[in-house]
This record gives C-alpha cells, sequence and structure tokens, in this order.
C-alpha cells in the first residue's frame, strides 16, 4: 500500500500581535542573529520520515515559506506542534479532514495535553515517536489505527535511522541553519522547562559514527556548508563523550552552535576543543541575575549554586568567551523576586560581561511544566490561548508587576541590548579574545 504523507509545520509569529517587539524584530541589525536561529526545518518531522519510508511519498510543508495547498490529496497529514502553533494546527487538521485526510500529532504541546489534542488530531503521539511510528504506519496500513501512541521505553539512540535530510534538498537555500541532533536528557530539572520530563534526566547520546555519518548527508546536499545547530538540550552534559564529538568534528571545518549548560568552563580542554571545531556560539540558560530567583529554580538548585560560586556567572563566562566562544544567554523576565530594577540590571549585566548574544523573553508557563501547574492552581493564569504563549506576551499575574510593567520592561532590555553600540563594544571584545586563543594556540 503506497502512501502519501504531508509532514507540514504550521506558522504562528512568535511575535504574536506585539506590534512593537515585531518592528525591532525585523528592523534591528543587531537582531539578525536571532532571527538566523529560527530558520530551520523542524528536525521532528525529517525524522519521521527516515524513520519508515518504503512505498512512502513524503512532502516536507513549512508555511513560514510556502502555503499549504488543501486541494493536495494526502492519506496522512502529520505535524509536530509546539504549544504556541497548537491552533493554528487545529485549524488545518479541520480543513484536511474535510478532504479525507487522516491527521496525526506529535511533538512537545500533544505530548503534555494529548486528551486536547486528540480532539483535533484521528491519532495523537505521546513523547518520543521512534518506536510508535512504524507501529502506526503498520496498524495504518491494516486499517487499525490507535487513538493516541505513548512511548513507553527508553529509546536507545545509537539504533535509530537517519532524519530523512533528503526531503529538504531542493529547500536549502530556505535553510541556512541545518538541526542535526546528538543526544537526548538534561539533568536539571527545571521548573519552567519540560526537557527532562519528556525525555528524561538520563544523559543518551548516539554514537560518534553516527553523528558524522548524519553530517555528511547534511554537507552533502548542501552545495555550500550551512551552519549547523544541535539541537541537544544539554549538548556537554557527557564532557567525555563531547571530547571525543569535537575532535570527529574538527577535520570538517564547520561553524556550529548548541544549548548547554555553564559547567564547560570548568573543562580547560574541552573549551580548547569546541572552538577548534567549530563551535563558536553556544546557547547557556542563564535564566536571571537576581539571586533570589535562582533559588529552587530546578531540583538541585545547580543554577543558583553556579550564581554563587562564579560572582553572579560572570567568572564562568569570561572564562567560556576568553577562548573566542560566544556565549548566548538566556533570560526571563517575570520570575517572582523580579521588580522594576530588574530590566536595568539585566541591560547593566549584558554590558558588563560582553556576552555574545542573548535570548530575552517573558517567563512563559508552558503546559507540562511545574510553574505551569502552580500557577494554574493559584488561579494565576490570565488565559489558555495557546497563540499568545510566545515568550513575548505576559499570560500569568506577577507578585510586583503588572502585565503593561512587564512588557514595557521586556521593550527597555530589548532596546538597551539589541543596539549598535553595545554590538560595537562586544565586536571589540570578541576580536581581542579570539587574536589571544589563536596566539594561544601558536604558542
Amino acid at each position: 500500500m503506497s502512501l502519501k504523507i504531508a509532514l507540514i509545520n504550521p506558522f504562528n509569529s512568535f511575535l504574536s500581535d506585539n506590534k512593537t517587539v515585531e518592528k525591532l524584530y525585523h528592523q534591528t541589525e543587531e537582531l539578525s542573529l536571532v532571527r538566523f536561529y529560527r530558520t530551520g526545518p523542524v528536525l521532528a518531522l525529517l525524522a519521521l520520515a527516515g524513520l519508515e519510508d518504503r512505498d512512502i511519498e513524503y512532502r516536507y510543508i513549512d508555511e513560514r515559506y510556502e502555503p499549504v495547498v488543501y486541494e493536495e490529496k494526502y492519506d496522512i497529514v502529520a505535524m509536530s506542534l509546539m504549544a504556541l502553533q497548537a491552533p493554528k494546527a487545529y485549524q488545518m487538521a479541520a480543513e484536511f479532514k474535510k478532504r479525507g485526510a487522516y491527521i496525526v500529532m506529535g511533538g512537545l504541546h500533544p505530548t503534555v495535553l494529548p486528551a486536547e489534542t486528540g480532539q483535533h488530531a484521528d491519532s495523537v503521539f505521546i513523547g518520543e515517536a521512534e518506536l510508535t511510528w512504524p507501529q502506526f504506519i503498520r496498524d495504518f496500513r491494516s486499517g487499525k489505527p490507535q487513538k493516541y501512541y505513548e512511548n513507553k521505553e527508553t529509546v536507545d539512540l545509537a539504533v535509530v535511522p537517519a532524519p530523512k535530510y533528503d526531503i529538504i534538498a531542493s529547500m536549502t537555500s530556505r535553510y541556512p541553519d541545518v538541526p542535526l541532533q546528538v543526544s537526548r536528557g538534561c539533568p536539571h530539572d527545571c521548573s519552567f522547562c519540560t526537557a527532562s520530563k519528556i525525555y528524561g534526566f538520563n544523559y543518551r547520546q548516539k554514537t560518534i559514527s553516527q553523528t558524522i555519518k548524519e553530517l555528511e548527508k547534511i554537507l552533502e546536499i548542501y552545495p555550500k556548508k550551512p551552519s549547523i545547530w544541535f539541537t541537544d538540550d544539554n549538548m556537554f552534559a557527557n564532557k567525555k563523550f563531547g571530547k571525543e564529538l569535537m575532535r570527529a568534528l574538527i577535520p570538517y571545518r564547520i561553524i556550529w552552535h548548541t544549548q548547554t549548560d555553564l559547567s564547560i568552563a570548568e573543562d580547560e580542554e574541552l573549551l580548547k576543543l569546541i572552538y577548534q571545531a567549530g563551535g563558536w556560539r553556544i546557547l547557556v540558560g542563564l535564566e536571571s541575575i537576581i539571586e533570589g530567583n535562582l533559588e529552587c529554580l530546578d531540583s538541585r538548585n545547580w543554577k543558583f549554586r553556579k550564581y554563587k560560586t562564579n560572582h553572579g556567572y560572570a567568572d564562568a563566562i569570561s572564562k567560556i568567551q576568553s577562548h573566542g566562544i560566544g556565549i548566548i544567554g538566556a533570560f526571563m523576565i517575570g520570575l517572582e523576586k523580579d521588580t522594576k530594577a530588574t530590566f536595568q540590571k539585566t541591560v547593566d549585566f549584558v554590558h558588563e560581561t560582553n556576552l555574545y548574544g542573548t535570548q530575552i523573553t517573558v517567563l512563559t508557563p508552558m503546559p507540562g511544566t511545574d510553574i505551569y501547574d502552580a500557577y494554574k492552581a493559584a488561579g494565576r493564569l490570565l488565559h489558555e490561548d495557546w497563540s499568545r504563549y510566545t515568550y513575548v506576551n505576559v499570560n500569568f499575574t506577577h507578585p510586583n508587576l503588572s502585565k503593561q510593567e512587564l512588557e514595557d520592561g521586556l521593550l527597555y532590555i530589548y532596546y538597551n541590548v539589541y543596539n549598535a553600540a553595545f554590538f560595537k563594544q562586544k565586536a571589540m571584545y570578541f576580536k581581542n579574545a579570539i587574536a589571544h586563543e589563536i596566539e594561544t594556540k601558536q604558542a
């Protein structure tokens, strides 16, 4: 039985209806790095295609770049969703159902709210899909697809098939930044994050040879080397493996970015290898520079302890960036101890530490997180319109700040961090840092 399957990435702007932020985002040169990070294809959809492709024609459709044509006939329409995409995905599902398509949904939002998703999808995938997607295809072909497919086993990443990068081979000009996942799992059980709840605390990884083969496939379909985005939640949780991977990457002379934590500052050898392997930008969840916000933010108080032992993160940031590795500092405003003073303190911290980049958002109580559960129980959620769960809109009540004060504070930080003067300051800082790293290497 031959199947035609649409893999669709529904579009909903993470800027929502905040026109001021939207204008700043699209017109400010200093936000080009943030824009760049939002260009890649959806790895989960490419991974599905790699799991089962016998007698299947996959069509990858990214609504950011092309309209969805509902008149096109598909046997199955599959979508992977975050919360802000859910309302649009539900609308799409209704249109495709009218035309006889079978709708399946998976990803973060369906995993944490399967019953809601099940009102719009014929089948819902809960958790990782490496084991359940092939089962679904078999069930569908036999005419007996199930309503829910829940993964109940730990997926061994060392044996999973590679994502089917071929299906974006004609679209490489769209995607200068390509996702590649090496590992899953994070030891930090942060109250605002679903990563450890979905993927677990234990660190699992593909083999070095797997990773290199996937990288080579990407390079094969691209006429010019793209940037690689290692999508791991905490890429260097296993530092021994991380070093082996860095050594394997060095000959490929690629540029890449990823996410990890500040503990890499404690390993000089690892820092040198990261730089040599092309890891020039790494996102680190700093979350806040208000000490009280960091207490109990994760189950082990790890971030709080790192803040206390590194002079408010500054020492670790300096150590990492002195190796030519730019930190993208991720901050949330709206944590419990924030006041009006937090906005200026955040600006001052970014300037004083010469952070290469920042990802500054409003705290968003996403379903599936401890914060969502606590705020919902306390009646602090303003609504559950998922299209506004964007990391820019304020969706909860704060003990010290009004909704308007939080939104104004976010804009104040943006105007004072994403500007030409600071851009020049940090450019000079990194010019000197990289020159020093080159001198050290040659010495």
